[in-house]
């Protein structure tokens, strides 16, 4: 759940909810703002403002007042002049509908890159790098971007495998080696049962877990060992489809996957280059699509 949404959803004080809706309705005036000068605009006091914090799960102000601008500034930075979840109208002609739909997925996977910790990176290519078996976890839609995960990484030498869905995946969480296995996970919403129950059996048997979900708690993301998020701006059921959060999903999936090439980047290119020259036999029209007989180990 979002920071605004709980500050929605949460019962306050009256002198409490005087503070919350004074940070609802001015986000942009809370930046360095001190306890005294936050209780002084609001006409209530410092303790008022430390028990808001402790509501909404934060150990003081300065905690909840950074992460509560860093969440306004993303979701109100982003898809400003367009609705994610109805990008275009039944009026709208051909050439209106790429245009439109090309500024959703734009923006979706620019606002993912923002969102990203230099330090959650820097984990997650270190788990990349200290196992040799993957298992990827999504239901739905998502098994198609966690499908082109396995696929990558298994062409560079991963064990990689797309656990089984409706409940089976519990049995492959139960069965992975501990020692060797790294769990990859995806779900927008970071609730429900395919998702949890398998989680709660890694973590019990010590399996690191890279979540890719939304913004905001939820149980994926403060079970996981570190989380990456998504564009999370369309509602469950009342959209047109799933463009933004799938775009978003597959960049941070191709992202994990250009991790795991980065840490042995020579021999992954060529592990790539010669399995392609010796069994991809597909014709190519071009020169460019062809691509045979290069040598060289990327950029240098």
């Amino acid at each position: 759940m979002l920071i605004y949404e709980k500050m929605q959803t949460e019962k306050f004080s009256e002198a409490e909810q005087l503070l919350v809706n004074y940070m609802l309705e001015h986000p942009e005036h809370l930046n360095e703002m001190t306890v005294s000068e936050m209780a002084k605009a609001t006409h209530t006091n410092a303790t008022s403002l430390i028990r808001v914090a402790k509501k909404l799960g934060f150990d003081g102000w300065r905690d909840l007042r950074r992460q509560y601008l860093e969440e306004w500034e993303t979701l109100s930075t982003h898809f400003n002049d367009i609705d994610v979840n109805i990008p275009f109208s039944a009026h709208d002609d051909p050439a209106t509908v790429a245009k439109k739909l090309a500024t959703v997925e734009m923006e979706a996977i620019q606002e993912t890159r923002q969102m990203l910790n230099y330090e959650d990176l820097v984990t997650c290519q270190h788990l990349l790098q200290q196992k040799s078996n993957l298992l990827v976890f999504a239901n739905f839609e998502n098994r198609f971007i966690g499908h082109s995960l396995v696929e990558k990484t298994r062409r560079i030498g991963l064990n990689s495998a797309l656990a089984n869905n409706y409940g089976l995946g519990m049995y492959e969480a139960y069965l992975a080696n501990p020692t060797e296995t790294l769990a990859v996970m995806f779900s927008y919403t970071g609730e429900g049962d395919e998702i949890l129950r398998p989680l709660h059996i890694l973590k019990q048997r010590g399996i690191p877990v890279i979540a890719i979900t939304s913004m905001g708690d939820n149980s994926l993301e403060q079970d996981s060992t570190v989380a990456l998020r998504i564009s999370t701006h369309e509602r469950l059921f009342s959209k047109i489809s799933t463009f933004s959060t799938n775009l978003s999903m597959k960049y941070l999936s191709d992202l994990l996957y250009s991790l795991y090439f980065m840490a042995d980047y020579n021999h992954n290119w060529h592990t790539v280059l010669r399995s392609g020259e010796r069994w991809d036999h597909r014709l190519a029209s071009t020169s460019i699509i062809e691509g045979r007989g290069v040598d060289h180990v990327g950029p240098f």
